[in-house]
């Protein structure tokens, strides 16, 4: 496939029941996933915090962040995640992936809406279907950060 300026490099991550489609742009990491340290008081979205770098950085579910229901399952992977713009609560978070993702480009021709707004959960922007094929979730990154962010900061004071 020739690149176009159109084209847009994306990860694919697996789910338990989804996949999560986002520009690869924003993976700092997909490591190994280690269950994560529980955190008192958090809703069931926020499954905890890892170790990465350093640093103590939120694990969401995000299948549980939309409101789907179940126990989120044990990952293989955890990809972490850069956030957008300026928050002064997060720099990073990992997303739990039941397999390892899949980068790859997309552009316009491929992706067609299956549903937007408002039929869709808060934290999902679009659900997509990538070249006929697979289905993807596209979060709403504004709401996901802005929530996961003043949650993060909640949980350290």
């Amino acid at each position: 496939m020739n690149e176009r300026s159109e084209d847009l490099r994306a990860i694919l991550i697996p789910l338990a029941d989804d996949n999560l489609l986002l520009p690869v742009a924003l993976v700092a990491e997909v490591t190994g996933f280690e269950l994560p340290s529980p955190i008192a008081n958090a809703p069931p979205w926020l499954a905890g915090a890892m170790s990465w770098r350093r640093q103590s950085i939120p694990v969401i579910g995000f299948e549980q962040a939309i409101g789907r229901s179940g126990s989120p399952p044990t990952g293989r992977r955890a990809v972490v995640l850069r956030v957008l713009g300026s928050n002064p609560n997060l720099a990073f978070y990992a997303v739990r992936a039941i397999a390892t993702p899949r980068v790859f480009r997309v552009n316009g021709d491929l992706l067609h809406a299956l549903a937007q707004r408002p039929t869709l959960p808060a934290m999902v922007a679009a659900r997509v279907s990538i070249g006929g094929g697979e289905a993807a979730l596209i979060p709403d990154l504004d709401l996901l950060q802005q929530t996961l962010g003043e949650l993060w900061r909640k949980t350290r004071d």
